[in-house]
């Protein structure tokens, strides 16, 4: 669904990201892994058109800068890692900004408002001012938002999330990822940063390792996060265990 050839972005004569090839299958969770500045959310923000790259970036086999703002608007949603929304919004209100590219009647967004935040574990908080939310709050809300704007999509819409988990408490974090395999499930495609190692061999189908700005390493989490390659990019070797599920984990 997703297909990246050639990207390439600039800033002041530095090269900031470089990918020669990305592609993305509806239904599949590509984890983002890397240290700090390596590129991860100036990748992001070129999928999504916040930084101008060279290279080409299609969608469902369209250029994606060749997409009305309202249909792209239903088939690409953007997860922040933080909200800056300062306006004393309810929690409900918040969700309801994901209505503007949409055509529900009344009654249709009102269940599908109420469907969206009882996924995202917000549902209890449609009536507090977004701003006095925790951070892990906001974020589930701003979710939800997300969601709903994505669920009149033609076609398999894409998900891009910017480190979903930072703001989450323990049960929080394995409840939205569960999530996103259950969005993939029902075809979406879904690109996620991400740092806990341990979340993406749990959840992730692939992962694309970024070092300073170049892909270091790509494919199945199993494959790509071995002590060799974590050692190379983090300067830290892990011990590796099995589950009772005999799925790896590794401290």
């Amino acid at each position: 669904m997703l297909k990246i050839d050639d990207l390439a972005c600039h800033s002041g004569g530095s090269r900031l990201l470089s990918v020669t090839q990305l592609k993305l299958k509806a239904g599949e969770i590509l984890a983002v892994l890397g240290p700090n500045g390596a590129g991860k959310s100036t990748l992001l923000k070129s999928i999504c058109g916040e930084i101008r790259c060279e290279g080409s970036i299609q969608l469902h086999d369209r250029s994606l800068s060749d997409w009305p703002a309202d249909e792209r608007a239903r088939h690409v949603g953007v997860l922040p890692q933080s909200s800056q929304l300062t306006f004393p919004f309810l929690a409900r209100e918040v969700v309801e900004l994901g209505l503007i590219p949409l055509s529900f009647s009344r009654g249709e967004a009102k269940t599908e408002i109420d469907r969206v935040m009882e996924l995202c574990d917000c549902a209890h908080l449609k009536k507090r001012a977004f701003p006095t939310l925790s951070g892990g709050e906001k974020q589930r809300v701003q979710l939800a938002r997300v969601l709903l704007q994505l669920s009149q999509a033609e076609q398999p819409p894409l998900l891009l999330l910017d480190e979903p988990t930072s703001a989450q408490d323990l049960g929080h974090q394995h409840t939205l990822l569960a999530l996103l395999n259950q969005l993939a499930r029902d075809g979406y495609g879904i690109i996620s940063i991400l740092h806990d190692l341990n979340h993406c061999l749990h959840y992730c189908q692939r992962c694309l390792v970024l070092e300073q700005g170049e892909v270091r390493h790509q494919g199945s989490p199993a494959k790509v996060l071995v002590p060799d390659n974590i050692h190379d990019i983090w300067h830290y070797r892990p011990a590796f265990g099995t589950l009772e599920d005999q799925r790896a984990v590794m401290a």
